[in-house]
This record gives C-alpha cells, structure tokens and sequence, in this order.
C-alpha cells in the first residue's frame, strides 16, 4: 500500500486519541493499516491514549464498575 496521493512517506505519523475512538477491531484494524501505508519503513508511529487506571479510576468514581483490561 502507498502512501497517500503518492507522495513520499512520513518518518513520523502521530495519532491523539484515534483508538481510543474506534469502535470495533476492525476499525481499530482499518486505522493502523492505513498509518502503515502512511509511515516510512523505518518511521516512527505515536499513539496518545487514555490511561487505563485513570479510566477506572474516573468509572468508580461515577459508580460505574471497571472495564475488564
């Protein structure tokens, strides 16, 4: 797969919270797929994403029980 418009790849691709938005494995799939075709062979991907002990802290603070890891 090649990268977008045919331009050269990227050394360095960023995503802030994009998995954390995904909703199936498949999307989550689909997403890194294409930050494959973005990134160069020896690139460097960054992924932001919530931690999950503040998630669970945030949840049991609301009353809601934890999301299994």
């Amino acid at each position: 797969m090649g990268s977008r418009r045919g331009g050269p790849p990227h050394d360095v691709v960023v995503l802030d919270s994009v998995i954390n938005a995904t909703t199936s494995l498949d999307y989550q799939h689909w997403v890194m797929t294409t930050v494959n075709a973005l990134c160069a062979a020896d690139g460097v991907v960054c992924l932001g994403t919530r931690s999950l002990a503040l998630d669970q802290h945030c949840l049991r603070s609301f009353g809601q029980p934890d999301r299994p890891a």
